[in-house]
């Protein structure tokens, strides 16, 4: 057998394989339903959602002994003709969960429902009985023709308005002897509908006053709130009055360490100053007279002499000596 022969069989082989309704997945999982298409590295596969592209890598394998329901479902489809047949399957396709088909199965149904009575209500006539009347409009409104119902059992009342069932299919009941609607009903007997439910004035009432004292128990709780909210931001903003009043204390005592420091620096610089004068002086004298340490200043001239070359001051003597 050539290589194109053995492709052939191989894939035939598959296609034989994965025909199944059950394909059981590497991941664990299950799907039910039909093999639409098969190909080198995919699988089609058609469930009761819709239908799904499978790649053959994650198939572990395939079990054509299992019977799905999507299959059962074709097979009904098929044989499916009449119109209680088609509504029948699409409350069958609602439970095992194929919405998919509902809609079209009732669409379905409903044409061919609405040809039937069509067909049965001109075998009618004008002058048919209430019990005539109730049969096809009942009949109708279980075949999907609401409307049409509803309008032949209000025909049927028309001809007999004690026509029991007729009454019944529209929803009245008997009540003291005469024929109401539930709201009608509901109403005699002092209930009153609130919020979608029939209750008591007195239970309505007190509904409605349970509600009150509720609304203002959450009023109050509401004020409450509000003026602790208040309180709170009363003591955050001083906080906040606080936090500035000692940042501007801070700011205050910088600027003044600022100045102080500017001030220390200044008294430093001047020292320096001095002591470079001192320094300068020191240096003047020292190499005037010697060792500065016996400079001294005459008390009476106030002129400089030293004791390293005098024994008093030479120029108070000077003057002496000049007179």
């Amino acid at each position: 057998m050539n290589r194109s022969g053995m492709t052939l069989a191989i894939l035939l082989a598959t296609a034989a394989a994965l025909a199944g309704d059950e394909i059981r997945l590497k991941s664990g999982g299950r799907l039910e339903g039909i093999v639409r298409e098969e190909r080198s590295d995919v699988v089609v596969f058609e469930t009761a959602a819709g239908t799904v592209t499978i790649p053959r890598r994650e198939i572990e394998s395939v079990d054509r002994s299992v019977r799905s329901p999507l299959q059962e479902y074709y097979d009904r489809e098929t044989k499916a003709q009449t119109a209680e047949e088609l509504i029948s399957l699409a409350e069958w396709a609602a439970e095992n969960k194929m919405s998919r088909f509902v809609k079209g199965l009732q669409e379905r149904g409903a044409a061919i429902a609405r040809r039937e009575f069509v067909d049965q209500a001109a075998a009618l006539g004008e002058d048919a009985s209430a019990d005539s009347l109730y049969r096809l409009g009942t009949w109708a409104r279980r075949h999907g023709l609401s409307r049409e119902g509803r309008d032949l059992l209000e025909r049927a009342l028309l001809r007999d308005p004690e026509h029991e069932a007729a009454r019944r299919s529209l929803g009245f009941k008997r009540f003291e002897g005469r024929w109401l609607t539930e709201e009608e009903v509901m109403l005699a007997k002092g209930f009153v509908q609130f919020e979608g439910r029939w209750v008591t004035e007195n239970e309505k009432d007190l509904i409605l006053r349970e509600r009150a004292a509720r609304l203002k128990e959450r009023e109050r709780q509401i004020r409450e709130d509000e003026e602790r909210l208040q309180r709170e931001k009363a003591k955050l903003e001083a906080r906040e009055s606080d936090v500035g009043a000692r940042e501007r204390s801070a700011a205050t005592r910088e600027r003044d360490l600022a100045r102080e420091r500017e001030e220390l620096q200044d008294l430093q610089r001047r020292a320096r100053d001095l002591e470079r004068d001192f320094n300068a002086r020191d240096l003047a004298l020292t190499r005037l007279f010697g060792d500065y340490r016996l400079i001294v200043v005459c008390s009476t001239c106030r002129i400089w002499w030293t004791r390293a070359v005098h024994s008093s001051c030479p120029f108070c003597a000077f003057k002496k000596d000049a007179k």
